[in-house]
């Protein structure tokens, strides 16, 4: 009997560490029966790309270099989906925006939805099963606010989607036919005690395929001092591209660890549960639970740590956002020498324009730029 599994996320409910985790031992798995796309740790951006217009457009140019054109993906995927395999895994926490076809009704280049029932049907499985990890309200929209502000602003991010319904429903009507375990994301309760070995649990995969495996932790909680800190940053950061989760992890690292947990205000959360009365009564159904979150008790105001700490935060905020021009500053240089190389002169002045907005003083862009317009 051959199965597909189909691990749907949600969003910040340890996805990256199940991915991560799969995607390093795959080879070793595949020895064993359980089959994990090859394509990447995460198959969020491949899949949302079998539709066309979003692989051309919309996907960074770096993933889009990463995975090909969607023609490519589609016969990856395919490819992946034939291997003769007790278990195949498909992991996408972006599973749900993948889109269809506007008025079209068969599959087409601009079908995502389309292209992928009809790659899972093709390969003719005996069971498919949809899994989904579901954190409760104030726990997911904590963490999704706190994520976000990896990339903009907390204001912002607090006014981003937080529908469990539209990221859930979409993949649960594309696969009617599907068994779905919908899993409530609870550390303290995890099957086997970890992560891992809670996912093997629900996807029906025996736990001795996988016994040997690693488990990766990915994305870990910042406290609510570095979300603060990242907020500061994003908004210091206004007219430029936002801070991205490359920066975060690469460079900010050593200045986020520690503090306190965090936590939006009590009115901010009463506001989102009015806001999404709807979405959770949806979710209670699908559930078979009752998912309503209680308010938390009122905290206490921080105490005001000074004058002179609060300048000493400004400066290195400051500090840390010119670093982070200058280093996208030297990789619009890279890009625009590649362009030249390659003989595209008009992108590679496009990139030292971007240089030179970055950081003014980048000498060697000033210089190839002259060169360019001399």
């Amino acid at each position: 009997m051959r199965t597909l599994i189909l691990h749907a996320g949600l969003p910040k409910c340890g996805s990256s560490s199940i991915q991560r985790s799969l995607y390093a031992a795959r080879d070793r798995l595949a020895a064993r029966g359980l089959v994990y796309w090859d394509i990447g740790p995460n198959h969020s951006e491949p899949l949302k790309a079998l539709s066309r217009p979003y692989c051309e457009k919309r996907m960074p140019g770096h993933l889009r270099a990463r995975y090909g054109s969607d023609n490519a993906i589609e016969a990856s995927l395919r490819a992946c989906l034939a291997r003769p395999a007790a278990f195949t895994v498909l992991s996408a926490e972006g599973m749900g925006r993948v889109k269809g076809p506007g008025k079209a009704r068969a599959p087409r280049p601009e079908d995502g939805r389309g292209r992928l029932r009809a790659a899972v049907l093709a390969a003719g499985f005996d069971r498919l099963r949809i899994v989904i990890y579901v954190r409760p309200p104030l726990d997911w929209w904590n963490s999704l606010v706190q994520q976000r502000t990896k990339t903009q602003p907390r204001a912002e991010a607090e006014t981003g989607n937080t529908s469990y319904r539209a990221l859930m429903e979409p993949v649960l009507t594309l696969f009617p036919e599907a068994e779905a375990e919908l899993r409530l994301f609870d550390p303290a309760g995890f099957a086997g005690g970890s992560l891992l070995a809670d996912f093997l649990d629900a996807a029906g995969i025996p736990a001795e395929l996988a016994a040997d495996v690693e488990e990766v932790r990915a994305n870990p909680s910042l406290s609510a001092e570095a979300t603060d800190f990242l907020d500061r940053m994003q908004r210091q950061a206004r007219g430029s591209d936002p801070i991205g989760r490359w920066f975060v992890e690469r460079y900010l690292r050593p200045y986020l660890s520690g503090g306190g947990r965090f936590g939006l205000p009590r009115e901010t959360l009463a506001a989102m549960i009015e806001a999404n009365r709807d979405d959770i009564a949806w979710l209670s159904e699908r559930m078979g639970r009752d998912m309503t979150p209680v308010l938390p008790e009122e905290r206490a105001a921080a105490e005001d740590d000074g004058d002179e700490a609060e300048d000493r935060r400004a400066a290195m905020v400051l500090q840390l956002v010119r670093d982070l021009g200058r280093l996208r500053s030297a990789e619009s240089l890279r890009e625009a020498a590649a362009a030249l190389d390659a003989g595209r002169s008009d992108a590679a002045r496009r990139s030292l324009s971007r240089a030179l907005n970055e950081w003014p003083r980048n000498a060697e862009a000033q210089a190839l730029l002259g060169r360019l317009d001399g």
